[in-house]
Order: structure tokens, then sequence, then C-alpha cells
């Protein structure tokens, strides 16, 4: 992690930074998809960055937070969701920073690998990161990235909001697994995924969602990538 980055300099065709906000039923593969297909329309190459992922490489190591993880061990949709976001919460805790998944250095990293330093941007290149969780996450990248960071935040419709978890765990549990169970599993999900108000440092997607630059249908691909291709991103590329 890196607790302080470089202003990016200004340049004809800047790095870009495109931070995704959304619930857990949108599509996150396929806006991912659509942004990056979108900058290579204006000639700028694309990497996706996944926060959950990279928050492997800074293991939990107080007990008692390791014990928040170890509550949830299966592999279903419903284990998988609240492991990551118990071990997010746990990063948080352990650094004492609400914004501390926007500071891990993966853009850095993968700027040096590309320039030899981690201060020279790469020019025409976007670095698209899923996902944000917190507002502190998103006021740091703006201060570290100016107008060069986007958020982009994808909506659902009511319905499917509980419609698709409801779906997936239908297929993963057993089959005895009674239809009230799976609505209450989807309902936990849900709601903690938007906010965790006993938790100081957990979710706070409902308070991150609102401060986009740009909002996007994340279900209908034709209306996703029809606001994508106009989004501020791109125009800021052009």
């Amino acid at each position: 992690m890196s607790a302080s980055q470089p202003e990016v300099s200004a340049l004809s065709f800047p790095e870009l930074v495109i931070g995704i906000a959304g619930p857990i039923a949108v599509d996150l593969d396929q806006i991912a998809t659509g942004l990056s297909k979108a900058l290579a329309t204006v000639d700028y190459t694309s990497e996706l960055i996944k926060l959950t992922a990279e928050m492997e490489r800074f293991p939990v190591t107080a007990g008692d937070l390791l014990s928040e993880l170890e509550k949830w061990p299966g592999t279903d949709t419903f284990n998988t969701y609240m492991r990551k976001m118990s071990q997010a919460n746990a990063l948080r805790k352990e650094n004492d920073d609400p914004a501390v998944l926007a500071r891990i250095d993966t853009i850095q990293l993968r700027r040096a690998h590309h320039t030899g330093a981690i201060h020279n941007v790469r020019s025409k290149h976007g670095y698209i990161v899923r996902q944000l969780k917190r507002p502190e996450e998103v006021a740091l990248l703006r201060k570290v990235y100016g107008r060069q960071f986007i958020l982009v935040s994808a909506y659902a419709p009511e319905g499917l909001r509980k419609e698709k978890p409801c779906e997936r765990l239908k297929r993963e549990l057993s089959t005895n697994t009674m239809t009230s169970d799976i609505s209450y599993h989807a309902d936990r999900l849900i709601e903690r995924d938007a906010s965790e108000d006993g938790e100081a440092l957990g979710q706070q997607l409902r308070d991150t969602f609102h401060l986009a630059d740009v909002f996007i249908d994340g279900i209908n691909k034709q209306e996703m990538d029809s606001k994508i291709t106009r989004c501020k991103c791109i125009l800021w590329a052009k």
C-alpha cells in the first residue's frame, strides 16, 4: 500500500483511472468490458484492477479479525460475498483507514512495469478499478488523479437487485433449501452491501454511489453500452 501518491501531470492524452461502483446485482464484467472497448475506440489501452483480488496481497493478521472471516467458510455466493466484505472491513480496521483499499499500490506497480518508474505516467492508457465501496476511496482518488479520475456508478432496477442473487443461490444451494431462506440470504447481502450502519469502517455503497460522474444501467447491455460511449471519460480522452 502507498500512503501518498503523486498528482498525475496533465498530458495531451492523459492516463485515466475509472472507478466502478454498483450493487451486487450489476454486471461488473460487462461494464468493465464496455469501458475497455470504449477506450479502445479512441486508441486507449486499458487494464482491469479488481480490488477484491488485490487485497489478497495484504492478509489480515489480527486474531479477532480473522475470526470474522472464518464465519463465512462456504464457496456459494452468500458466503463468498460476506467473506470479501468482512476482509475489506478487516483491512480498514487494521490500518485504521476507511480509504485503505484505494491506497493499494497496484497502479504504481503496473505503471512501473511498463515505464520503469512509478511516477512515469502512461499516455493514452486507462485503469479500470472495480469496485469502490466508500466515499473516502472516491475522495482519495479524486485528490490524487484530479480530472483524470472518473467514477462510474451502475444501477440495477429494484426488482433485479434481489432477483439476481436469488437466482445464483437457487443454483448453488441444496435443492432442499427453502425459498424463504434463499430470500433471507439475498436480503442480507443486499443490505450489507448498501450500508453497514453499525460498522464505522464497513461497506457504504449507498453513500458512494451518488458521487458518480456518470450513471449507467448495470443490467441492460444496450443501455449500458449507449451510456458508456457517451461517458465523460471518453470525451476527455478525445
